[in-house]
């Protein structure tokens, strides 16, 4: 029978809160390069709709939960922004090629 480790929650935690990091970081610089501040601005409104903080003292666990599901809130958001707003400008694919520091 083969074993399976479990990730702890804080690494998991860890790598859901760098992934948001890099979401939060990268999709406005996109968006100011192809649409301008305001759509900046319209997309860190979106954003904040539905963000949830992570308080102060609150368990591993629940931070956990609360990083996850605003994760997912963001990737959401971005990929309905992108498409609303950009339509077929920017294909998704160059997105990717963007993550990775490659040229549009």
């Amino acid at each position: 029978m083969i074993t399976v480790k479990t990730m702890p929650v804080k690494e998991k935690l860890d790598h859901v809160l760098e992934n948001s990091d890099i979401y939060e970081s990268f999709l406005p610089n996109l968006i100011v390069q192809h649409l301008g501040s305001q759509a900046v601005q319209e997309l860190r409104q979106s954003w904040s709709e539905g963000l949830r903080p992570i308080p102060p003292g609150t368990p591993v666990d629940d931070q956990y939960e609360i990083a996850y599901a605003n994760w997912i809130w963001l990737a959401q958001t971005n990929l309905h922004f992108i498409r609303e707003k950009m339509g077929d400008e920017l294909p998704l694919g160059q997105v990717g090629h963007a993550e990775r520091g490659q040229p549009l």
